[in-house]
């Protein structure tokens, strides 16, 4: 079988995740930081020192800038990192299901699971208990390449979560 989804990956969103972690803590670390400097400059301030209100103003921008940035790279790079990080893990250890289908097609409409972004394969699949066949889409992750695949060609491939893991190229039986 050839792996759509490789280890690696886990391992390169775990060292990307502990990144943004580090870069979170310093941010706090050097708000802190220039906070505890404005507060001491404030309390060595005259009761009616003009310069106070300078103190203050630059006290609040700071901390104006500092909830900007704590935003954008907490409630977005961290919480991307940490649902692909997730997924990884789930890839790993999650039920995986096993399919025999006839691809069709690559949906490049962006779909969201779990907060991370797919594009989709289409594949055509014959059910038993039905006696006919329908349409699957199976999820690929957006950030990577799509595997090459033909279209008509069946296929052996595995899933997690409805998540490509890896595949193969069926052979047709001969002698029917």
């Amino acid at each position: 079988m050839q792996a759509y989804y490789k280890e690696e990956y886990k391992e390169q969103a775990s060292v990307q995740r502990k990144r943004v972690i580090i870069l979170l803590i310093s941010i706090v670390a050097l708000y802190i930081l220039c906070s505890a400097g404005f507060m001491w400059w404030h309390s060595t301030l005259v009761i009616k020192s003009p310069t106070m209100t300078l103190v203050k103003a630059l006290h609040y921008s700071l901390t104006a800038i500092f909830v900007v940035i704590f935003f954008i790279v907490f409630g977005i790079k961290y919480r991307r990192v940490n649902k692909f990080y997730k997924k990884c893990i789930d890839m790993e250890t999650g039920l995986t299901e096993e399919n025999i289908g006839s691809f069709i097609e690559f949906d490049d409409k962006i779909q969201t699971k779990d907060g991370v972004e797919f594009t989709s394969a289409i594949f055509l699949e014959y059910k038993e208990r039905k006696n006919d066949f329908y349409e699957r889409k199976v999820l690929l992750f957006c950030d990577l390449p799509k595997p090459e695949l033909k279209t008509g060609v069946n296929l052996r491939y595995v899933t997690q979560g409805n998540v490509l893991k890896c595949y193969k190229e069926e052979l047709e039986e001969k002698g029917e």
